[in-house]
């Protein structure tokens, strides 16, 4: 089955939901191999699937070369027969799984160029609007909503912008701080 991307966003509309998503689960089986991987991608989307997910990672990156962990990544765990464990692994333990997200352009899977759009409460909308863009097209008891009566008034008054409504450390500036700056 293979699926533009067009036809996928058609499928998946809230309004047209017709049949479960399958994601098929590839996990780390690709061992690194980007002709295996699409055979993978190839062989899930024969079985029906409809998406394919990957995982990779790189000992060095999960694990101090100082722990019982650490693998040599050109080989098998060093000197024991330890399974490899999710972290954290132990009391201050500093290792962490990070996901590396791959677009299908990145693996050599062509969709074709399509109109990306994402879900919000008013539908599908472009996928590369801002949120002050996305705040503009709600009504204002909404913008009230979001934002509070008073920071909302200051923004929609063209007075503030959304990031003004923090300091420079994020901490999130009162309506009384915002006044008194821009008011």
């Amino acid at each position: 089955m293979n699926m533009q991307l067009t036809e996928f966003i058609a499928l998946h509309d809230n309004k047209s939901i017709t049949r479960p998503f399958i994601i098929a689960e590839a996990g780390v089986n690709h061992e690194a191999n980007m002709d295996l991987a699409k055979r993978l991608i190839d062989e899930a989307a024969e079985g029906g699937a409809d998406a394919i997910k990957f995982q990779t990672y790189k000992a060095d990156t999960i694990a101090s070369k100082d722990s019982p962990y650490y693998w040599d990544i050109n080989k098998e765990p060093i000197g024991h027969n330890i399974p490899f464990a999710t972290p954290p692994i132990h009391w201050n333990c500093r290792s962490i799984m990070m996901p590396k997200l791959l677009t299908f352009k990145d693996v050599g899977v062509n969709l074709g160029e399509a109109d990306i759009t994402r879900s919000s409460k008013l539908g599908q909308i472009d996928s590369k609007i801002s949120f002050d863009k996305f705040l503009g097209m709600l009504s204002k008891s909404e913008q009230d909503d979001q934002l509070g009566v008073g920071r909302a008034q200051l923004w929609r008054d063209g007075k503030i912008t959304l990031s003004q409504l923090l300091d420079a450390t994020g901490r999130e500036l009162t309506l009384g701080e915002l006044r008194a700056r821009y008011d």
